[in-house]
């Protein structure tokens, strides 16, 4: 559990508002879908809040009424014996959703969030299942956070995954994207329109050699050095996380945004998934 404070809440808010509204450019959207239970709610005031991923759909879900808000996983039935395996995915509740807006062209926008392996796994299973595809609308949008740690073995290539949703929400290619970041920091990395991966102007990233530590040249891989200046309340301003990543450019970006591009290629070999992505997954019986 990071001690975040209520400074380094909002902080951490804000730097996921400039992202999502200046790199990923989400348009209003007047509904949400998370890859997760239902939120609980917060009171900044009363203490440490465990996961940031709460926190983050929080945010993300609080920009659209109430009565859209819709959540995939769903109280498990019947005698819970491990008390991680306490969600199942809702498939009815998902397929009504899917076949609601795509009937009703005037829905609007809508936002889909949570783990990548779960939404893979989830909407090939409607797929399959019911043999229909679903059309979302051009200006709906799929923000996924990774979570393939949990499913080493398994992981689908980005491009891979962003033709699948395309195929099967009728989403465009370009309103996919990923996000990096973890609990301990409150640096958040977007990806642009071109699927770059940009630094926040208010972090930094350094890729550091593996075994000597020293950091190495744009374009080499290493481990990654996330400097966060937002950190307030717990010593996180410089942390060296257990990716591999590798740092492709600084400027030249075509979307035109300055500052480093980065490249994750994921957990170091013996790393252990502890994250968002693998918490959500054991909810979820996976």
């Amino acid at each position: 559990m990071i001690g975040k404070d209520r400074t380094n809440w909002e902080r951490f808010f804000r730097a996921i508002n400039i992202n999502y509204d200046h790199v990923w450019q989400i348009p209003d959207y007047s509904w949400t879908l998370m890859f997760s239970p239902p939120i609980p709610k917060f009171d900044l005031s009363a203490g440490p809040i465990k996961n940031n991923l709460f926190m983050i759909g929080m945010s993300l879900s609080n920009r659209a009424p109430a009565d859209e808000r819709y959540y995939a996983l769903k109280p498990a039935t019947g005698e819970v014996k491990d008390p991680s395996r306490r969600f199942d995915f809702d498939f009815d509740a998902i397929v009504s959703l899917l076949r609601k807006k795509t009937k009703n062209k005037d829905a609007g926008a809508g936002w889909i969030t949570g783990s990548c392996p779960l939404m893979w796994i989830y909407f090939n299973k409607i797929f399959e299942e019911t043999g229909e595809s679903f059309d979302l609308g051009e200006d709906s949008f799929i923000g996924f956070a990774g979570g393939w740690k949990t499913f080493k073995g398994l992981e689908v290539p980005k491009p891979q995954f962003r033709a699948r949703m395309t195929e099967i929400l009728n989403i465009p290619d370009k309103n996919i994207r990923d996000v990096y970041s973890f609990t301990e920091t409150d640096v958040i990395l977007g990806e642009c329109e071109y699927h770059n991966l940009h630094v926040s102007p208010w972090g930094d990233i350094i890729i550091r050699d593996v075994e000597t530590l020293e950091p190495v040249k744009t374009g080499e891989k290493g481990l990654v050095n996330i400097i966060n200046p937002l950190a307030n309340s717990y010593a996180g301003v410089s942390l060296l996380q257990d990716d591999i990543a590798r740092i492709v450019m600084e400027d030249g970006c075509p979307c035109g945004r300055r500052g480093k591009v980065v490249e994750v290629f994921g957990r170091a070999e013996g790393a252990e998934a502890k994250g968002c992505g693998a918490n959500i997954a054991d909810m979820a019986g996976l």
